[in-house]
């Protein structure tokens, strides 16, 4: 009996689904207790995934420098992202980007606010998402708030990243700035932030652009839409000067096919 009891005490302190994967829910226990929290149920209605997010990113961080998150099928209310210096070198897994949906309750008023920024801390490269949907809450308005973005410094970069089957969407009410942002402008040696592929990737309700991205080198965008934006916003935004070794396919918006 004494057995059982240390061994649940281990899994709820640390609480990994298996070496450097953590399990969502198994981050809501340890953050807020075993039944003390609910996932997204109505707009602005639910538990931030946020603090969670943090706690296991950190452990990860300290204990192997990379891993992933698992978001189980259903909804999830995040209002206070996880810094891109804990999430640089981790992946977002979900079950499907129609099965596993983050809802971004921030406009990101008064100053932008990022939902999921990878900037390649310390040189920590690597991570995405996978099988998940990025959805920003109701009636949030024209906010400021970024979808995904990929942007770093002068030293670090994310480079060697992965996007598969991922949604960024919005609820009625609401717009990202942009849903998509990738740029390494402030890298020059080695240039540029390197190496990334995109796949199956859908942007919808940005009101600047759907994507931006300048001085992305070796990227490649695969089956990519940019959809119903405020105004011209469909658009993609592509610095043809700057991404060098970049290729494309399929790439559709709304205002124009791309690049």
């Amino acid at each position: 009996m004494m057995i059982r009891i240390f061994v649940m005490l281990v899994v709820l302190s640390v609480g990994p689904a298996s070496a450097q994967s953590f399990d969502l829910k198994n981050c809501m226990d340890i953050q807020y207790g075993a039944g003390q929290w609910t996932g997204w149920t109505a707009p602005g209605i639910g538990t931030d995934i946020g603090p969670a997010l943090t706690r296991c990113l950190t452990t990860i961080k300290s204990t192997w420098g990379r891993g992933e998150i698992v978001v189980p099928p259903g909804n999830w209310l995040m209002r206070v992202p996880p810094s891109c210096n804990l999430l640089s070198g981790s992946t977002i897994r979900g079950y499907g980007s129609t099965g596993s949906a983050i809802i971004f309750s921030n406009s990101g008023i008064p100053g932008s606010v990022v939902a999921l920024h990878w900037c390649g801390s310390q040189g920590y490269t690597g991570g995405g998402v996978r099988g998940a949907s990025l959805i920003l809450d109701r009636n949030l308005g024209e906010t400021l708030a970024y979808g995904i973005m990929l942007r770093g410094d002068s030293m670090f970069q994310p480079d060697q990243m992965v996007f598969e089957d991922v949604i960024i969407s919005a609820m009625p009410g609401s717009w990202w700035w942009e849903a998509l942002h990738i740029e390494g402008d402030a890298r020059a040696s080695p240039l540029g932030v390197r190496i990334a592929s995109l796949n199956m990737v859908q942007l919808f309700a940005s009101r600047n652009v759907a994507a931006y991205v300048s001085r992305a080198i070796g990227f490649t965008f695969t089956t990519v839409g940019c959809y119903a934006g405020r105004g011209l916003a469909g658009n993609w935004f592509w610095d043809a000067g700057t991404n060098i070794n970049a290729s494309y396919r399929a790439i559709v918006c709304d205002n124009k096919q791309v690049p």
